[in-house]
């Protein structure tokens, strides 16, 4: 069983901070303010097709690649000065993950991985913020093809991860993918994998009306997060 995990919304809750810190971002490199942070109105779901989508929807212009990775970075600056800023931590884990993953890793027959939308200095810098450390699994992040530069969609996100996670035997296992947005549903569904979701802040409409059947808000009780992958495996 391969089992990938979103991070924000899914591992972590960090959504509040993202959105400001890459709103800021896109303002200060981009020229591009007040841009809609309600990512279900978008069509990407990765840092660096949000940012290619919103030059093009709100400033009229397709952005370089050098446009996007200074996007990316005053991205991670803003994160670390929001971070640094604080008493209290914005980004904090979901309630029961570590021991979830220290669970779920210890299966038999069973791998863990992630797949995010985010980048992976912005991956490190929340989870950092968060005290979880996902160091040793497999994990792809927000990336562009080195030949075209075009963005990868959260399914080529996802496809990444499980064929790193493939081990010789194998290559039949079963797949589920754990995320909190409407994306990470359509991606699942697109790669004929299953899906357990996360509501969003403790809200589950938006996944429920979006077809999700199985729905957890943390991962405090790990024999029924289980069953839930199970079922959603079978």
């Amino acid at each position: 069983m391969h089992v990938i995990f979103d991070i924000d919304g899914t591992l972590i809750r960090s959504t509040h901070v993202d959105d400001v810190c890459f709103a800021a971002a896109v303002d200060r490199v981009l020229g591009i303010a007040g841009i809609d942070t309600d990512w279900a109105n978008y069509e990407h779901s990765t840092d660096d097709g949000l940012i290619v989508e919103i030059a093009q929807r709100s400033g009229g212009f397709d952005p370089s690649p050098q446009q996007i990775d200074d996007t990316k970075r005053e991205f991670f600056d803003q994160l670390r000065r929001a971070v640094a800023a604080r008493a209290q931590s914005p980004c904090a884990p979901v309630e029961g993950v570590a021991p979830m993953l220290d669970a779920l890793r210890a299966r038999a027959g069973w791998r863990v991985g992630i797949s995010s939308g985010t980048s992976e200095e912005a991956a490190r810098i929340k989870l950092a913020a968060a005290g979880l450390s996902l160091d040793g699994l497999p994990a792809t992040f927000s990336h562009r093809c080195p030949r075209t530069e075009v963005p990868a969609s959260r399914a080529a996100i996802i496809a990444a991860t499980r064929e790193k996670m493939r081990a010789p035997g194998d290559a039949a296992a079963r797949a589920i993918y754990v995320g909190d947005g409407l994306w990470d549903l359509r991606a699942a569904r697109e790669l004929g994998i299953g899906f357990v979701g996360v509501r969003h802040d403790g809200d589950g409409s938006r996944l429920r009306a979006g077809g999700a059947q199985r729905i957890v808000r943390d991962y405090r009780d790990l024999g029924a997060f289980v069953a839930q992958l199970e079922e959603a495996a079978a």
